[in-house]
């Protein structure tokens, strides 16, 4: 039976002047379900709770913890929402299984009216690991540690997980619940001080979502984002048939901290001196992915072996993993998205780069090369691209002509992910239209 819902047309939102976690969060999930008008699951849909309350509701009926589900709407090979009886969609004259996913907000440990502490976690993973009232699977790692499925995160067992964005008030300083990660805990002395914004864009085959801090932009690690989607082929823009009626991978990538991709000494202030960190690291991978790095000069000279420990903490906070396929229904381990390792290919590029022609014009990347634990895929992720931050400034909106052959596409230039202003820039689909 063919789907009776429309696909969405692309939405782009930017929120600002948030203060609490909770009603941020509150506000993300009613973006996401509300694609289109208010309150009726348009966009997502929401399964957790029945129902919610926006964002100048009533403490007690807040909902800052939600379990949203993709719909044909947003996603081509999901259902027309949960009480769809159908177990297949028609594709191409044979039909496919339904393949829907989940997103799991929780910012539920805050009050709406606190404004001094609080995090928000994301899961990203199918309706087998995040049930129908927000518990998620737990899942084994190595040497007795374990994480939940899909969680978007840096580092594996439990609370030493570092969350996909909070605070942390505990001396009322700026401190980091783990001295590994740059900053990522972004801990400030008043959040009234520093207030955080979001942007978040919703299509027909995924979403993507940034989340900052206000002007701390020459950190380069004060925000974090997720990109969740299908991927489109690299000529059309579109989600062929062959990749509907193949494996049909859902993909993530996110970042916590930026992705800066040196460690956490770096400040605005010592790079401006010309003080760049001395060391960094990258990943030698034995069979287990979280262990075995390895420490490398600036001349790439080994200078040791790290500890044992979670060493792909010591990469830049970029990662991206395999959220479904059509016939496994659970994510994979998230793998940093910017090196080469085994079975996982680097897909986006954290380094300064060169991004001019000789002609002066610059290049816009899309994040590729991405496989799963079977396959490779000459798709593209298009709902967040990158470039040379030096080349595009913050909020410049980039217009990109016939990207495709049937697009032209609008993204808006966010942050640079190395202090002031340079590294990589990454930048969100804000618009696509008909050529």
């Amino acid at each position: 039976m063919a789907q009776t819902q429309t696909p969405i047309t692309l939405k782009s939102i930017e929120r600002n002047g948030w203060t609490n976690f909770a009603r941020m969060a509150n506000s993300i999930i009613n973006d996401l379900c509300n694609a289109g008008t208010t309150n009726a699951n348009s966009g997502y849909e929401m399964i957790f709770p029945a129902s919610f309350v926006d964002q100048e509701g009533a403490q007690g009926g807040f909902t800052a913890k939600a379990v949203l589900q993709s719909q044909y709407k947003v996603d081509p090979l999901s259902p027309d929402g949960a009480s769809d009886v159908d177990t297949t969609i028609p594709v191409g004259g044979t039909t496919v299984p339904m393949q829907p996913y989940r997103i799991l907000i929780d910012a539920s440990g805050i009050s709406p009216s606190e404004t001094d502490h609080g995090e928000i976690r994301m899961y990203i993973a199918t309706p087998v690991q995040i049930d129908d009232k927000g518990v998620v699977s737990v899942e084994a790692v190595e040497n007795g540690m374990s994480r939940h499925s899909g969680e978007l995160s840096c580092g594996v067992s439990g609370t030493s997980l570092v969350p996909f964005v909070s605070y942390n008030f505990a001396d009322k300083t700026i401190t980091s619940s783990h001295p590994t990660v740059p900053d990522a805990v972004l801990g400030m002395a008043n959040v009234k001080s520093h207030p955080f914004s979001y942007r978040l864009t919703i299509t027909n085959r995924g979403f993507a979502l940034v989340i900052w801090k206000e002007a701390s932009d020459d950190w380069g690690n004060r925000f974090s984002w997720v990109v969740c989607q299908r991927l489109v082929a690299y000529d059309t823009g579109t989600i062929t048939d062959t990749m509907k009626t193949g494996r049909s991978p859902v993909f993530c990538m996110y970042s916590i901290g930026g992705g800066n991709p040196f460690n956490s000494s770096v400040t605005p202030q010592t790079w401006a001196t010309g003080l760049r960190p001395a060391v960094f690291r990258t990943s030698i991978y034995g069979a287990n992915p979280y262990f075995d790095a390895v420490d490398i000069d600036n001349a790439g000279n080994s200078i040791g072996t790290s500890e044992t420990g979670i060493n792909l903490m010591r990469l830049p906070q970029i990662y991206r993993f395999t959220v479904r396929e059509r016939d496994v229904v659970r994510p994979t381990f998230p793998v940093n998205a910017c090196i080469h390792s085994l079975d996982n290919n680097a897909v986006v590029n954290p380094f300064q780069q060169v991004a001019t022609y000789e002609n002066g014009k610059y290049v816009v990347n899309l994040p590729q090369n991405f496989n799963s634990d079977r396959y490779v895929y000459k798709d593209v992720m298009d709902l967040v691209a990158y470039t040379a931050a030096d080349v595009v400034p913050q909020w410049t909106e980039v217009k990109l002509d016939a990207i495709f052959t049937s697009k032209n596409y609008k993204y808006m230039a966010m942050h640079a992910n190395i202090p002031n202003n340079s590294g990589m820039r990454i930048m969100i689909l804000t618009d696509e239209s008909a050529t």
